[in-house]
């Protein structure tokens, strides 16, 4: 069995090519659903009729229809990140009538690809796939789902120009391989790293951590150098410290995205500072478990985070949120696990005919900081990590004129069903 949109095309071809022998008639026999496919006209009427529905894939006949959306989740169960990617997903697809499928890879690559590949190719198809293009492996599942004619879209990190080479050589469902792309929603990454940089070197400079040098030394822990989303912060930092003089960046590593592996590269680090003869005085980490893991490291030797060392991370997770309320970290920013929230908007803007972006347009949602002024604020409208307070139609496109999307976290707040503000 096709996906639904599929066969509402075969449908709509089959009742459009009836009409037509009406009032054109050919060897066809309409009665049992078949057709005889002779001539230059047939052959060419099919073509049209073809084309005209895979510009526009999944819009006959489905104003009543609730559109069905798997979203293939790359974290781990339990990852808080991940799963607030889905529970905002679940809130904006309960107020906007979605049948939303939720598939964990498990933090596994080869998993992910098999679970979306699979979702695009069994027997009762979504009508739309949302993917991350986590590890770069995000590939194989676009392509299968062009070639079934799932719509995709992708969240959080793009494909790479690469990718988007190797998907447009594959071939498609339809004569335009792009027609079933939304396009990507991505986080501005870069400049939540800037924002990370620029609040470090503010609260060391505060503090007074300069070493003897004069410089502020500082750690960075980034996820991999694959991954956009890691790429992207990390030209952020660059970014903040290009005109600071007074901060050195002693090291770049890559701790995977675990908490763990950024204990032990943080515990290295201070040992290597001890041997140089150095004061570490800001660690920026590129999520908020890696910034964690830096913490427990430093406060092993006996610092004391927020006041012998300021360390950023990213995120909003709960445990970051309370070690911003004790002064041990400086800030977290993130938010983006909105982006589940506003990837079902796009699915149902997309479905009910709104103009979508072209594929290789990337539709930019802006994250925000939580510091110790903010993070009550936050607490306050989402207790419990909750979010249906949130109010998903307010952030529908107007398809007018000009008409674009407004994804911005800190407006979050002001969509609250209950009002607030951050």
């Amino acid at each position: 069995m096709a996906s639904r949109g599929r066969t509402n095309f075969e449908n709509f071809t089959r009742n459009f090519l009836c009409l037509f022998d009406q009032i054109y008639p050919l060897s066809r026999d309409c009665r049992h659903g078949g057709w005889i496919m002779s001539g230059v006209s047939r052959r060419a009427l099919l073509g049209a009729a073809v084309a005209a529905f895979a510009a526009r894939p999944f819009r006959a006949a489905r104003a009543a229809e609730r559109p069905a959306v798997t979203f293939v989740n790359p974290g781990k169960t339990g990852e808080v990140f991940w799963d607030m990617v889905s529970a905002t997903m679940r809130a904006a697809a309960a107020q906007l009538d979605i049948d939303l499928e939720i598939l964990t890879a498990e933090r596994d690559r080869i998993r992910m690809r098999d679970l979306g590949v699979a979702a695009a190719s069994r027997a009762t198809r979504p009508d739309y796939l949302i993917v991350v293009n986590e590890d770069l492996a995000a590939t194989d599942i676009v392509i299968a789902a062009e070639r079934h004619g799932v719509a995709t879209l992708v969240v959080s990190n793009p494909l790479t120009p690469e990718q988007e080479a190797e998907v447009s050589r594959t071939g498609s469902a339809s004569a335009d391989p792009t027609s079933y792309r939304i396009g990507s929603l991505l986080p501005d990454h870069a400049g939540a790293g800037a924002r990370m940089g620029a609040a470090l070197v503010a609260a060391a400079r505060r503090l007074g951590l300069a070493d003897r040098d004069g410089r502020i030394h500082m750690l960075a822990i980034g996820g991999n150098d694959v991954t956009p989303a890691s790429v992207q912060r990390l030209t952020g930092l660059r970014r903040a410290l290009a005109g600071t003089p007074d901060v050195t960046l002693d090291r770049i590593v890559n701790a995977e995205w675990n908490g763990a592996q950024a204990e032990a590269i943080t515990r290295g680090y201070l040992e290597w500072s001890r041997r140089a003869g150095t004061r570490p005085g800001a660690i920026w980490a590129a999520n908020d478990p890696m910034a964690l893991g830096a913490l427990a490291a430093l406060e092993e030797t006996g610092r004391i985070g927020g006041k012998d060392c300021v360390v950023a991370g990213l995120n909003w997770s709960r445990l970051a949120i309370e070690s911003i309320k004790t002064g041990r970290m400086v800030m977290t920013d993130g938010g983006h696990f909105f982006l589940g929230g506003f990837a079902i908007v796009m699915v149902r803007d997309h479905y009910d005919g709104s103009r979508a972006p072209a594929p290789s347009r990337i539709v930019q949602c802006a994250m925000a900081p939580l510091d110790a002024e903010s993070v009550r604020r936050y607490e306050a409208a989402f207790p419990r990590d909750q979010f249906d307070n949130v109010d998903f139609n307010r952030f529908r496109r107007n398809d007018g004129a000009g008409s674009s999307y407004a994804f911005d976290v800190a407006t979050v707040f002001s969509s609250l069903k209950s009002g607030g503000g951050l």
